[in-house]
């Protein structure tokens, strides 16, 4: 074996050093904090979009809850008017049914 024919290699990490030596070390810290820079804006960007969208969903889930309600208020109170129109055609109520009848009526017209 010849040793013209071995060829050394340097280790891949001396090669880059070498071919970086025309950059400052300032130059590169400065690309660093660019880049540290940019990363963050794109995440600020990200983060103000989720916002948005929570907000959106957040605004969309309170109006369903409002409507849920209205219509909840809505079932009770013809309920309500159900039973007082039953309790109001009974012939003889005893203390229960004019306890309850009270109720009803406060509930459906307000105290007067």
């Amino acid at each position: 074996m010849s040793t013209s024919n071995i060829q050394f290699h340097h280790p891949q990490g001396r090669d880059g050093a070498k071919r970086s030596k025309g950059k400052s070390s300032k130059a590169l810290k400065i690309e660093a904090v660019e880049r540290v820079v940019e990363c963050h804006d794109d995440y600020m960007t990200f983060r103000e979009k989720k916002l948005e969208r929570y907000e959106a969903m957040e605004a969309v889930r309170k109006h369903e809850l409002e409507r849920y309600e209205a219509m909840e208020t809505a079932k009770l109170r013809t309920k309500n008017m159900k039973l007082y129109m039953k309790l109001k055609e009974k012939p003889y109520m005893d203390d229960s049914d004019k306890k309850m009848m009270e109720l009803l009526e406060s509930a459906l017209f307000g105290d007067n």
